[in-house]
C-alpha cells in the first residue's frame, strides 16, 4: 500500500478483495479441468448434473480417439460397458466382511480368523 500510495488507502484492500476472487475462480476451474479423464474424457461433475451430457462426452471423445492417427498404436482402453448385479453383490460381500474383520480387530484378544 505504501509502494502504491504513500500512505493508508483503503482501495488497497478492495483491489486486495478482487484479486483474492480472481485468484479463487482460477483455483475452481484448475480443479474442475482436472476432474475431467484425460484418456475417455469422463467428467465426474458434469455427470452428477446430467448423465445423458455425460455419456455424450465420452462417446465424441471415444470417437476422436479412435480416429486420431497418434492413438492406433496405444493399448486399448478397459472401459466396463455395464456393471453386472453379480460384480455389485460382492462388492457388498467384501465390504461386509471387511468391517467384520475391522470390528474383530477392535476387541483385543480374539483370533480374527474364528470371527469370520
Amino acid at each position: 500500500m505504501y509502494l502504491l500510495f504513500r500512505e493508508f488507502d483503503p482501495r488497497v484492500l478492495i483491489m486486495f478483495v478482487i484479486l483474492l476472487a480472481i485468484s479463487e475462480v482460477f483455483v475452481k476451474l484448475r480443479w474442475r479441468m482436472a476432474m475431467t479423464c484425460k484418456y475417455c474424457g469422463f467428467d465426474p461433475v458434469l455427470y452428477l448434473k446430467d448423465v445423458n451430457a455425460a455419456v455424450l462426452k465420452v462417446q465424441n471423445r471415444l470417437a476422436e480417439r479412435k480416429n486420431d492417427p497418434s492413438t492406433m498404436l496405444a493399448a486399448p482402453l478397459k472401459i466396463p460397458h455395464r456393471i453386472k448385479s453379480t460384480d455389485v453383490k460382492a462388492d457388498f460381500k467384501n465390504e461386509a466382511m471387511t468391517r467384520a474383520v475391522a470390528s474383530a480387530s477392535e476387541k483385543k484378544g480374539r483370533l480374527v480368523s474364528r470371527q469370520i
